[in-house]
């Protein structure tokens, strides 16, 4: 599973850059990478990782509805 890991870390960096570049598309990449590590939560059988994932799933999804309109 660390490889996972360190792709889900890239993921992030990834959102981070482009967000930081004024991109939309970068919410969307946080979306995913937020159901990425919730799905990582599971089969790791970390549940903090579960709450985490789903409130930052939420605020990129919030984000990304205020930076669309």
């Amino acid at each position: 599973m660390s490889l996972w890991s360190f792709a889900l870390a890239g993921l992030g960096i990834a959102q981070i850059v482009l967000t930081g570049r004024k991109l939309r598309i970068g919410w969307v990449v946080g979306m995913a990478t937020s159901a990425l590590w919730f799905v990582y939560g599971l089969a790791t059988e970390q549940y903090g990782f579960l709450i985490s994932a789903m409130v930052f799933g939420m605020i990129h999804y919030r984000n990304w509805r205020s930076w669309s309109a």
